[in-house]
């Protein structure tokens, strides 16, 4: 989430989108995308999809994330990079 000085009505919601459903979806519209060594590490992992130059980093599910498989990685943190 945003800070409010950034964007005042910016809201975060749960994310139950699993790394390989959106990498499966990319590459179904044929969209590039490149893993982000930058932001791949430990319990997280990043794409990074070309031209656009956004960036999706995923998570391992906290203790209180309700999801269907715990070991995956799901969406936590999706934004455009800018120059």
């Amino acid at each position: 989430m945003l800070p409010p000085l950034v964007l005042p009505d910016s809201e975060s919601y749960p994310s139950t989108v699993p790394r390989e459903d959106l990498v499966a979806a990319l590459d179904a519209v044929d969209c590039r995308h490149d893993v982000n060594d930058r932001l791949t590490f430990g319990e997280q992992s990043s794409i990074l999809t070309q031209p656009a130059n956004v960036c999706a980093v995923f998570f391992t599910p906290g203790r209180d994330d309700h999801v269907p498989h715990r070991e995956r990685h799901y969406l936590g943190v999706i934004h455009k990079h800018t120059a």
